[in-house]
């Protein structure tokens, strides 16, 4: 008597809340992370060349500024890994728009906390550099997309790595080179280096927080029973 065939597999269904949401909490706290670990190498800087203020008010101004920045686009770019088939797609778009809502949103921040510190005078007018919000938009969008890829196909640490840096090398010398043509008179190289930090490393740390909590879901569905 021949045997019967067994079933088709059903095809793999998309991921739930239950897989997403976890997710997003390891993205938001290793970014938060983030933005902690670039305004301390940003004091260092200051302490080391004698240029950090007396005040440590306009480094708590900065460190909200980071920490809302990274928040927002870490997080906005781990949405997309809900997708599995079109995730390049998805986190290059999550990317595209994140980006410049949250420079937005961190300047905000970054400026009503320095008028509650008496860091800014109060009614000081809120600009938001078109250029820089749109270079920002492809910056990420184009992040994204190389993460979405790398995610998907489960590269290694060194992809990713790879992938943050070329980005932050890439659009920081554009972003840098940009700030420059609109400052009068001559630059601050440790301004400059500081304005470095954060365009080079930045896209550099988002790449490896998105690796890590990869690879912190993995390692949580491995040890799980089946």
């Amino acid at each position: 008597m021949p045997e019967t065939p067994p079933p088709p597999a059903a095809p793999p269904s998309a991921p739930t809340q239950d897989s997403l949401l976890p997710q997003i909490f390891r993205v938001a706290w290793l970014s938060i992370g983030l933005g902690i670990t670039l305004e301390v190498l940003l004091l260092m800087l200051g302490a080391f060349t004698g240029t950090a203020g007396d005040s440590a008010k306009p480094a708590v101004a900065e460190l909200a500024q980071k920490i809302s920045w990274s928040f927002l686009v870490c997080v906005g770019l781990a949405f997309g890994t809900a997708a599995r088939r079109l995730r390049e797609a998805a986190m290059g778009s999550l990317g595209l728009l994140a980006a410049p809502l949250a420079f937005i949103a961190a300047k905000a921040t970054h400026k009503g906390l320095a008028q509650a510190l008496g860091l800014m005078a109060p009614g000081t007018p809120f600009s938001v550099p078109l250029l820089v919000a749109g270079l920002k938009a492809l910056e990420y969008g184009a992040l994204g997309t190389l993460l979405g890829y790398a995610s998907r196909t489960g590269r290694s640490l060194a992809f990713h790595a790879t992938v943050g840096l070329a980005t932050g090398l890439t659009f920081g010398s554009l972003l840098i080179w940009t700030t420059l043509r609109n400052v009068a008179g001559p630059v601050n190289p440790i301004d400059l280096a500081g304005r470095g930090i954060n365009e080079v490393l930045f896209p550099l740390g988002c790449s490896l927080v998105i690796f890590a909590a990869d690879a912190l879901g993995r390692r949580v569905k491995a040890s799980q029973p089946l």
